[in-house]
């Protein structure tokens, strides 16, 4: 069996391994040497930080930002100021990213890359990598925001114009009622003038019709009664006397023939009905 020493030893081998490997540019082999010897040694802050940087180097940024955090965990200060920078990058790819996808959250990624970056100049003032990088963050970080308040302005100006249309559509339904309703009431006032026609027809026909009546009933009064006998009364008329019998005549028996005579010889009067002419009311035209 292997003492911890030879296992030490051995790992140490696969991370050296790795290391060369990476420096070929072959991270996903030098990803396999690093996660066998990270199996070996869970708590190596330098096995996690290798592997974290492999991951980013093959643009698996969430990943690597994991590896890069537990790295974070162990007490080398120089350690600890790499995996900040290391993250500052990280986050930054990260949120390039999601800038297509998600505004907000490529904000965030690039709010956390700038804390990162200040928390590398903060264990190493005079890093010059991570000032640009700070810098160079910083700008993008107010690219994004601006750009992410441009589309909530636009956001809402087209829910604004939504609204409008959709008011606009409304009011449009409402009023195309309108035109119907008033079609209709003008439709109603057409057919009242012709109402009033026929009334006004109805009107000069019974006004026409009453000459002719009357004409007829002064014919009749006009024509001769015929004389009666004395003594006899025809159904409905009454005798005229003679002469003689006229000189003979009360003053009463003469009121009492002249009343009877107007109750049935005399026509009755004609009932004028007039039908009110209804004035026209105009139609107001909406165009």
């Amino acid at each position: 069996m292997l003492t911890e020493n030879a296992w030490g030893v051995v790992n140490s081998i696969r991370v050296k391994k790795g290391n060369e490997l990476y420096q070929k540019k072959r991270y996903s082999d030098a990803l396999e040497y690093y996660q066998n010897a990270l199996e070996k040694d869970p708590d190596s802050q330098i096995i996690h930080y290798n592997l974290g940087t492999a991951l980013y180097k093959m643009q698996d940024y969430g990943r690597a930002i994991a590896q890069l955090n537990d790295a974070l965990l162990g007490e080398d200060p120089k350690i600890n100021q790499k995996a900040q920078y290391n993250l500052g990058n990280s986050y930054y790819q990260k949120g390039i990213q999601e800038e297509a996808k998600e505004l907000n959250s490529a904000v965030a990624s690039l709010e956390k890359s700038l804390g990162h970056f200040e928390k590398a100049l903060q264990l190493d003032p005079g890093d010059q990598d991570a000032q640009y990088n700070y810098d160079l963050v910083k700008k993008e970080l107010e690219r994004l925001k601006k750009k992410l308040k441009e589309k909530e302005n636009q956001a809402k100006e087209q829910k604004s114009a939504e609204e409008k249309r959709r008011e606009m559509s409304d009011e449009s339904r409402a009023t195309s009622h309108e035109p119907q309703q008033k079609d209709q009431k003008s439709e109603t006032k057409d057919q009242r003038p012709q109402t009033k026609e026929q009334s006004q027809e109805t009107s000069q026909q019974v006004e026409g019709d009453e000459p002719d009546q009357r004409d007829k009933a002064m014919q009749k009064t006009a024509e001769p009664q015929p004389r009666s006998d004395p003594g006899k009364q025809q159904a409905g008329l009454v005798p005229k006397p003679d002469k003689a019998d006229q000189e003979h005549l009360t003053q009463q028996q003469a009121q009492q023939y002249l009343d009877r005579y107007q109750q049935n010889v005399e026509p009755s009067e004609l009932m004028m009905f007039l039908i009110p002419k209804i004035q026209r009311q105009e139609v107001e035209k909406d165009w």
